[in-house]
């Protein structure tokens, strides 16, 4: 029988609304358990801001589930073409600070439809080992 690992932490939905004047708010719910987990920010309504809100909004909603025991702070999100094999992805570079303890994370996705919602991913890739060994 194979050992099948269960997310702790998962994705339910990520939104982008317009609120008017150029700009936006990226909302991302995360489920932990049987509770919903919201995160949003608000920001210009621009590609790449959308990018960084959805990847923010995602760490504010961690920092839910964890009471604030974990702090995130988001150090990079670029979404880069890996032109040697024609996809493209979003990366992350996260410092998650434990006490004194801190470590950097990273986490990558591959763009295969909504691009903000990709950044929510790429977030979740860098932190749920360590957010997921917080919760148990």
């Amino acid at each position: 029988m194979k050992n099948l690992q269960k997310r702790l932490v998962k994705l339910k939905d990520v939104s982008c609304n317009q609120l008017g004047e150029g700009q936006c708010k990226v909302t991302v719910s995360l489920i932990c358990g049987r509770k919903t987990h919201i995160g949003e920010r608000t920001g210009p309504d621009e590609a790449d801001y959308r990018v960084m809100l959805a990847a923010l909004s995602t760490i504010d909603a961690l920092r839910s589930i964890t009471k604030d025991s974990l702090q995130m702070e988001l150090l990079f999100v670029e979404r880069q073409q890996l032109e040697l094999i024609g996809r493209e992805v979003v990366m992350v570079l996260i410092d998650i600070r434990n006490g004194e303890d801190i470590r950097p994370a990273t986490g990558a996705c591959q763009v295969r439809g909504d691009v903000i919602e990709t950044a929510a991913r790429a977030v979740l890739d860098a932190t749920n080992r360590v957010v997921e060994h917080c919760l148990k």
